[in-house]
């Protein structure tokens, strides 16, 4: 018997009408499905009306989970792995399954679709022939300081999470006092209270102060351009 596939599937990251055909088809195709939280794609699922049998996987699932997952694909069965919103594997679960299924040769297909980095990146208003994703601001000290160094020091837009109970605090400590970047955030993107922020890391700071901190968001940020 030929193995499965396992289809990496980019979900809207807060508009629902984002969703592809593609990935739609896929979804319906696929014995089952893989979900980050299976309450959120649930709700995806209703709406494109499909009923399909779902598992949670997330960054805590044990080796008897992945081990099972794996014989599944061997043994046939098609199976999709999605994330609460975006593409998977990038911030979200689904490395350490996918380096595992890889290591069994069995076929891995990705399924493009939205993502909050590019989405930024598409409207930052500023050219730049790279940028580098830094995922979730980090917590500790020494890791908040080599990330700042790379910033510094490397060329381009620099794009990072950062959750809604440390954004301010985040800015106001580490990029306050930097006139000379250019910023721009996005919080609830694509969603009905999508809003942008952008000027220096001050103006933004004043901007974020005055408006209600809630939401994802998204940043960017890059020397030297104003």
């Amino acid at each position: 018997m030929e193995p499965g596939s396992l289809y990496i599937v980019a979900t809207p990251i807060g508009n629902l009408g984002d969703m592809t055909q593609r990935a739609s088809d896929i979804l319906k195709l696929v014995d089952y499905v893989l979900a980050e939280d299976t309450r959120v794609t649930l709700k995806l699922t209703n709406h494109l009306g499909l009923k399909k049998r779902m598992f949670a996987y997330t960054d805590h699932a044990s080796e008897a989970q992945e081990e099972k997952i794996i014989q599944e694909l061997q043994s046939g069965k098609n199976i999709a792995l999605v994330s609460d919103a975006g593409t998977p594997c990038i911030s979200d679960p689904g490395a350490q399954l996918l380096k595992k299924v890889l290591a069994e040769d069995i076929e891995v297909i990705p399924v493009s679709g939205p993502s909050s980095v590019s989405t930024l990146i598409s409207v930052f208003g500023a050219p730049s022939l790279s940028y580098h994703f830094w995922g979730f601001f980090p917590i500790k000290r020494k890791k908040q300081r080599d990330l700042m160094d790379r910033i510094d020091s490397i060329p381009g837009i620099h794009v990072f999470f950062e959750s809604p109970y440390r954004i301010l605090k985040t800015l106001d400590k580490f990029f306050l006092t930097k006139d000379n970047y250019h910023m721009v955030i996005g919080r609830e993107m694509t969603k009905l209270h999508e809003t942008y922020y952008r000027g220096t890391p001050k103006e933004v700071l004043d901007q974020l102060g005055r408006d209600k901190v809630k939401g994802e968001f998204c940043v960017g940020v890059m020397k030297g351009e104003k």
